[in-house]
């Protein structure tokens, strides 16, 4: 299942490269959703929403997915899941 989940993830970073303004929401729309199936979210999960955050930056969307960026070192955090860069 996070497989899927992951893949829907990049779907989501491949949206907020071609400036998709709901790409970061729907990501994150996704990982609640990963969480509250009982998938547990791995490194790639963390790191292709992360990839969502960086993406929606570059599209405009500036401060607010510089923030998400930081919710999901934290949610990483909370899930004992390092950082690997």
């Amino acid at each position: 299942m996070v497989t899927t989940y992951n893949l829907v993830l990049n779907l989501c970073a491949l949206a907020a490269s071609r400036g998709r303004p709901d790409a970061l929401e729907t990501a994150l729309d996704a990982m609640s959703r990963m969480v509250e199936r009982g998938a547990r979210p791995n490194l790639v999960s963390f790191n292709t929403l992360m990839n969502v955050c960086a993406k929606s930056a570059a599209a405009g969307l500036g401060e607010q997915a510089v923030v998400n960026a930081h919710d999901v070192l934290n949610m990483m955090e909370e899930s004992s899941i390092t950082p690997d860069a």
